[in-house]
């Protein structure tokens, strides 16, 4: 029996050797390694315009608030239907688009004509029915044909499919690897992504595993993913909301960097809180100097 006892022991041994080895000690990063890479991204805010290292919103206060979307963020924007959170995603992408950084949109309620019709919209400045009703004026038509060949060349990848988490991630991660990388990937929305892995969850649960899956992808691609998301009802009533209103989704406080609420004013205005940012004091943009312009689809920010 003791021979035994001894037979087992060292087994447990070679099993534990097994696991310490398969550790990799080697993929830590020790404190030195991260002072040099903390550096390197102070001397990269020394030297960029204005401390803006990441995406840019195109709204001044959010872009200063934040020195720009960074990789490895989760970003979420929270709004009603039709106040615009779709509008800001795009503008969000369409800025990235030009300064040649790829995107990929899995767009769950638009079609891929509408999305890249929106891009055009915002790259003209073409009010988007008139475009689609086709009654432009020749000095608009100039712009928006000028801007079917500008679109036409920004690397964004649009997958218009019902997809589940899981294939969202499958399609991201090939779309790095083919392209040396992304900088921003975009879900809109949430609330309409299934995980499909025939687990029994409830719907606040999964939202919860998509959450936490989003931040993982943000980090393992090293880029933004930005995330639509819907209010409860309850939320939408009391005016202005918060994070915390988001539908079904009580884990966006723990899992997102930044949170972008978009609320509609009494005189149908704007105003734009950054109600949960991890690396910062949150901020907000008064509906005074924040501009919605619903036909041409783009957000502006009025100076004081």
């Amino acid at each position: 029996d003791a021979l035994t006892d001894s037979s087992r022991l060292s087994a447990v041994d070679d099993v534990l050797r097994g696991l310490y080895k398969a550790g990799r000690v080697e993929d830590l990063v020790t404190a030195g390694q991260a002072v040099l890479q903390h550096a390197e991204a102070v001397q990269e805010a020394i030297d960029s315009d204005g401390g803006i290292m990441g995406l840019r919103t195109g709204i001044p206060t959010v872009d200063q608030a934040t020195g720009g979307l960074k990789g490895g963020w989760q970003v979420v924007i929270l709004a009603d239907s039709g106040v615009g959170k779709s509008t800001l995603a795009l503008q969000i992408a369409n800025l990235a688009a030009r300064d040649n950084k790829r995107v990929a949109v899995f767009s769950l309620e638009m079609s891929a004509q509408e999305v890249v019709g929106r891009a055009i919209c915002q790259a003209s400045g073409v009010a988007y029915q008139r475009q689609t009703r086709g009654t432009m004026r020749p000095d608009e038509m100039a712009r928006y044909q000028d801007a079917l060949g500008v679109v036409g060349n920004w690397p964004i990848h649009i997958d218009e499919n019902e997809i589940t988490l899981g294939r969202m991630a499958i399609r991201a991660k090939a779309l790095a690897h083919q392209h040396g990388g992304l900088d921003l990937v975009i879900l809109d929305y949430l609330q309409l992504l299934t995980i499909g892995d025939g687990g029994k969850r409830n719907r606040t649960e999964e939202i919860e595993t998509i959450t936490r899956r989003m931040k993982r992808l943000a980090r393992e691609l090293d880029c933004v993913v930005l995330t639509l998301s819907q209010p409860t009802s309850e939320g939408g009533r009391r005016g202005r909301i918060d994070h915390r209103d988001a539908k079904g989704a009580q884990s966006i406080g723990a899992d997102v960097d930044l949170a972008l609420c978009i609320s509609r004013t009494q005189d149908d205005g704007r105003r734009l809180d950054g109600t949960k940012f991890r690396h910062g004091p949150t901020f907000y943009v008064p509906e005074d100097r924040l501009e919605f312009l619903g036909d041409r689809m783009v957000f502006v920010e009025r100076q004081r």
